[in-house]
């Protein structure tokens, strides 16, 4: 990068001003001077950020045959997304050549920026920035004083989008100029060859790449998919250390949506303390605790009830019995009611435990033998345990079952207060190979039997796998998460499970999923009309969260056909790891519901050992019973 020239002869003091509250503590009142030197940082920054998103195409265009280099931009988390579905490969070089152009002129020019006064700012600019792109004075461009007021990394792009338009112009929607992440996706659907010329795609996916990367992503990114927002954390102080990751779920007391129950599993006698937390936008504020169980081996799994009452699977040190606890909450405490006592026998994992409706629910766990059994419990308003039916495997499993419901659920919006007869459920594990296996159960609640309907065995992977299921098209998905075995990275796979004797493998995010240390977490979310899942895991560099949300495949129109789902998985909102809370732990995911949102809490081990509990929004309304 060459020392950049600086034209403020038609500026005026709003420049200063506008960097001066972006809160940069180290400068106080800004001068020029000030100002220049961060701006080189931009600039530095910026030939950093085009030289990500060039490696990263370049790992597609690297494959060794033509339809190689098709299959690694089809199955790319990002490539289709903001530049279209394309069996070109000129239109892909393309895409890096425009690309490596605005990482030459960036390393290798001298470029003159001009500081302008707002009254200056062209219409339709967005009041950021504009680059004429005459052909004699493409190292030239203006910046306006909204430029100031973004952050670092969104003023990097800023750069390689007015660079990008000596070659490229701003493209329209809709009647509107493409900008924000939203509508660059759209025009990517709708109209890739224009999206490969729009300077905005470019600074979208280069932002996205650069977030992913667990870099220094922006915190307050006013793109339309921007990231999540932290709204509050518990204080330290909340909780002594912690042996094993805390799970949470919602606690429904009194109607308020505010409460989650977060087992703690102490360091001091390893014993289960079920914890009471009220989570809003201003604090986390522990309220009541239930007296810790005897010391356990594993941390539990929780369910909710649709009455409000808390259920914890939790595993003996010294008996290796499973025992189902039952709790009733409050606004204020939470006191345990009854258990199951010995129902179950030895296990030998962590339990997995869901509610599908009324007092019932699936607990799947590793017996004695090896296999994952997968149990029906039901139990009664006055908190008597009975079991209902069970199943297992054909054969061993090296560790770790999961499971989610499938249905029927009112369109998986949670268990309903009646007691249903049948449901499906999908569960997940890994294989003493090592490889990530879902099956597919009926579980006849009547006829007390669990018979399995289909199965599919996927990916090589590494911990304990997640899993989630949505309504897509009107079709049933699973969706599962695992840390790849061979590249640490959070891969998400796509199942249909519409016909749950023949389980269709859809789509994955490929290699392009976060780095991640430990397993992740996932659940379902409602935005609007749409679900979506979202993520959390513990970047492996950083150690922050990643708290991400994603679209699942979409159905393309065949023409009468059944619909085929060749588009790979979008990722709409990222956290990034390098802004994040840092953990210790692989994180769990809560949604609990604020009016009409819902928020994410995510729990995890903290650093020092003690809880890190957060609250995070979506920052967009959701559909009310979603």
């Amino acid at each position: 990068m060459k020392h950049p020239r600086f034209d403020w002869k038609t500026s005026s003091r709003l420049f200063e001003e506008s960097f001066e509250s972006n809160s940069f503590a180290d400068y106080g009142a800004l001068t020029r001077a000030n100002i220049e030197f961060l701006i080189i940082g931009d600039i530095s920054r910026a030939q950093r950020l085009a030289a990500t998103g060039l490696r990263h195409l370049r790992a597609i265009l690297e494959a060794n045959t033509r339809n190689g280099i098709r299959d690694r931009w089809r199955r790319d988390a990002l490539a289709p997304t903001y530049f279209g579905n394309t069996s070109s490969i000129a239109n892909m070089k393309a895409v890096h050549r425009r690309l490596e152009r605005a990482h030459r002129r960036l390393r290798d020019d001298v470029l003159t920026l001009q500081m302008r006064a707002p009254e200056n700012t062209p219409e339709g600019q967005g009041g950021v920035g504009s680059n004429s792109g005459y052909f004699l004075s493409p190292r030239k461009f203006a910046l306006y004083p909204l430029y100031g007021s973004l952050d670092a990394v969104h003023r990097s792009v800023v750069l390689i989008h007015e660079l990008l338009h000596e070659w490229l112009t701003d493209q329209t929607l809709h009647g509107r100029t493409v900008y924000g992440g939203a509508d660059a996706m759209d025009l990517a659907r709708r109209d890739p060859k224009r999206a490969r010329r729009n300077p905005s795609n470019f600074q979208h996916f280069l932002w996205q790449v650069w977030a992913d990367s667990g870099l220094d992503a922006p915190s307050h990114v006013d793109f339309r998919d921007r990231s999540w927002r932290l709204l509050a954390e518990a204080p330290t102080v909340v909780t002594g250390a912690l042996v094993d990751r805390p799970v949470s779920t919602p606690a429904i007391a009194g109607g308020r949506g505010d409460l989650v129950v977060t087992a703690l599993r102490a360091r001091d006698g390893e014993g289960i303390i079920p914890t009471i937390m009220e989570v809003d936008a201003n604090s986390v504020r522990r309220r009541g605790s239930s007296p810790a169980t005897g010391a356990t081996s594993f941390a539990p799994s929780l369910c909710t009830l649709p009455d409000g009452r808390i259920v914890a699977a939790v595993r003996g040190t010294s008996s290796k019995r499973l025992k189902l606890i039952i709790y009733q909450t409050y606004a204020e405490e939470i006191a345990r009611v009854g258990d199951s006592g010995d129902l179950f026998g030895d296990v030998y994992s962590h339990p997995d435990l869901i509610a599908v409706g009324g007092g019932r629910m699936v607990v799947v766990m590793k017996g004695k033998s090896g296999k994952m059994k997968v149990a029906l419990v039901q139990v009664s308003d006055t908190n008597d345990f009975a079991r209902m039916g069970d199943g297992e495997t054909y054969g061993p499993i090296s560790d770790h079952g999961v499971a989610c419901l499938i249905a029927p659920v009112d369109h998986m919006s949670g268990p309903t207060r009646t007691h249903p007869a049948q449901v499906t459920i999908a569960t997940a594990m890994r294989t003493r190979e090592g490889k990530m296996s879902l099956i597919l159960w009926s579980a006849d609640y009547v006829g007390r039997q669990v018979r399995r309907l289909g199965d599919l065995e996927d990916v090589a992977m590494e911990g304990r796998p997640a899993i989630t299921a949505l309504i897509s098209d009107s079709r049933s998905l699973v969706i599962t998460a695992v840390r790849d075995a061979e590249t640490n990275r959070l891969r998400l796979t796509a199942f249909d499970v519409s016909d749950p004797t023949r389980p269709i493998r859809l789509a994955e995010t490929g290699d392009n999923g976060p780095s991640m240390s430990h397993s992740p977490d996932i659940k379902t979310l409602a935005l609007g009309s749409a679900r979506y899942a979202v993520t959390a895991s513990r970047h492996a560099l950083t150690g922050g969260i990643n708290l991400s949300l994603w679209s699942p495949p979409v159905a393309e129109d065949d023409n009468g056909e059944p619909p085929r789902y060749d588009r790979i998985f979008t990722r709409e909102r990222h956290q990034s790891s390098e802004h994040s809370p840092r953990i210790d732990s692989t994180p769990s995911i809560a949604i609990t519901r604020a009016g009409d949102r819902y928020r994410v809490v995510t729990s995890a081990i903290a650093p020092d050992g003690r809880l890190a509990l957060q609250v995070w929004d979506q920052g967009a309304p959701v559909r009310a019973g979603g």
